[in-house]
């Protein structure tokens, strides 16, 4: 039956089946961000959360939401707070897609740039460097080393002009003091 997620408390000798909250989709991922919650992405464009280490499921509404007609391969989990999916969109054409949680899961941002995700993301995941690694289905890899932080807007001021002034008492002295403008 497609749509069951199973989980095992023996080591793999016995299988419960848990409650599914998707019945119609496959789900090809699933990740622990802590012992007790979890993540799984589907190829529906479905996430799902538990919060009782795998036994029950329930739908992220946000993703249901904000990314209707994606398809998720794969999902990436930095810390309990960080979280990455990866896969595509076949509208309007065929693209690569991912998305990035900084919250546990509860919400999620598009980090898609069609111009570098032009195929479909297998797999995704970031080495000890920080770098950002990502395999299209076309055997492509992709990779960034862009800050995994938010970008926030102290204000939108720009200045006129600007003035660096003359140095004081010279620039040869121990200390030295620099103005602006």
């Amino acid at each position: 039956r497609i749509g069951n997620m199973m989980y095992t408390t023996d080591g793999g000798d016995t299988w419960t089946t848990a409650t599914s909250p998707a019945p119609s989709s496959t789900f090809y991922s699933v990740k622990f961000l802590s012992s007790s919650k979890a993540l799984a992405v589907s190829d529906s464009g479905k996430v799902a959360v538990s919060t009782d280490a795998g036994k029950t499921w329930s739908l992220v509404s946000s993703v249901q939401t904000g990314f209707p007609l994606y398809r998720f391969n794969e999902l990436y989990v930095k810390d309990a707070q960080n979280t990455f999916i990866c896969g595509y969109t076949q509208v309007p054409s065929l693209t690569g897609t991912l998305i990035k949680s900084t919250d546990g899961g509860s919400t999620f941002t598009n980090l898609s740039d069609p111009a570098i995700f032009t195929n479909n993301m297998v797999d995704f995941t970031i080495d000890p460097n920080g770098v950002m690694w990502g395999i299209a289905s076309s055997g492509s890899l992709v990779f960034s080393t862009k800050s995994l932080n938010a970008v926030e807007t102290i204000n939108n001021i720009i200045p006129d002009s600007y003035e660096l002034l003359q140095n004081y008492p010279n620039p040869f002295n121990p200390t030295t003091t620099i103005s602006w403008k």
